[in-house]
């Protein structure tokens, strides 16, 4: 049983500065941008960054470009551009990257294992 079982995680990462409210709650514009980027559909995209530019509406992980600034080359290589996402609340658009290697495969249909 793994975190994707249902296929319904949808994750945003992104870094900013945020404030602490009471009991440490962080508050700020950065934190509505992520609740913001988290929730992003097709729909939103002003600018794709190509013809085939996939962006799933479960079992995704998006990153922002600060975000990846702050990962190695490795890590930043797992990450392909899928364009630039009109965010509510927000007048600039903002260019998000979607991670590969780290969405969930589509599970097999029919199949088992045995041993003998």
């Amino acid at each position: 049983m793994g975190l994707f079982k249902h296929d319904a995680v949808r994750m945003a990462l992104h870094w900013g500065v945020i404030d602490s409210g009471v009991g440490g709650d962080p508050l700020g514009v950065e934190v509505h941008r992520i609740f913001r980027i988290e929730g992003v559909s097709k729909e939103d995209c002003v600018r794709p960054d190509s013809e085939d530019a996939y962006l799933p509406e479960r079992g995704r992980i998006l990153a922002t470009r600060p975000a990846l600034q702050q990962l190695n080359r490795k890590q930043r290589s797992l990450f392909h551009p899928v364009g630039e996402y009109k965010l509510k609340g927000f007048t600039k658009p903002c260019k998000l990257s979607r991670g590969d290697e780290v969405a969930t495969p589509e599970p097999a249909t029919g199949t088992t294992s045995s041993s003998r």
